[in-house]
């Protein structure tokens, strides 16, 4: 199953599922380095159901973002932001933004899911302005990641690869990032915070 069809069969009972649990520990952190970062335009990719939209339009001024590829997360957010937030149906490959949109991008609990993560990272370089930031949090599980990449062949969740330090910072700054920030919230989460860098 692939990552859309999961999600929209998920998406209505997401935050009571294991996924929504699961990615809760995220939440404040990712909102706290927002509201310390400068800037107006902030998109959220692999928005989901909107709950982190949800938490910064209560917490900061911004023009917000999100798309997503999954119809019923889509549907879900439309539910929980405000009217003025623009929801977008895409893939983080093809980001529907002109180049250096934004001031702030949020990629929470996604990127294990990008088949092809190379091509994320230049779209999300794309549309985020020189010095603009990133924010990226997602699972990770040191002692088994191994056997849970191998696993995934069968998973029905998705996933396509999870990430630990030394294999996803390196693949962001080949992307023309620089890394400020990083922080392992638990045993199987972390949040790192990256720069996009000025040619």
């Amino acid at each position: 199953m692939n990552s859309r069809e999961y999600f929209d069969r998920t998406a209505k009972e997401y935050d009571e599922g294991h996924d929504g649990r699961f990615v809760r520990c995220m939440y404040p952190e990712i909102v706290g380095q927002v509201k310390e970062l400068p800037g107006k335009n902030i998109l959220d990719i692999g928005c989901g159901n909107g709950n982190i939209i949800k938490m910064l339009e209560a917490q900061r001024p911004g023009h917000y973002y999100g798309v997503d590829l999954s119809s019923e997360m889509i549907k879900e957010a439309e539910k929980r932001v405000s009217k003025k937030v623009v929801l977008k149906l895409a893939d983080v490959v093809s980001l529907p933004f002109a180049d250096e949109s934004f001031d702030i991008l949020i990629c929470n609990a996604s990127f294990h899911h990008y088949e092809e993560p190379e091509k994320a990272i230049s779209e999300m370089n794309r549309v985020l302005r020189p010095g603009g930031a990133l924010i990226l949090g997602d699972p990770t599980f040191p002692l088994f990641r191994r056997f849970f990449n191998w696993a995934i062949q069968w998973a029905n969740s998705g996933d396509v690869w999870i990430y630990g330090k030394n294999d996803i910072l390196p693949l962001f700054r080949s992307g023309g990032f620089d890394i400020l920030k990083w922080k392992r919230l638990n045993y199987k989460a972390f949040i790192f915070q990256a720069r996009k860098r000025d040619e």
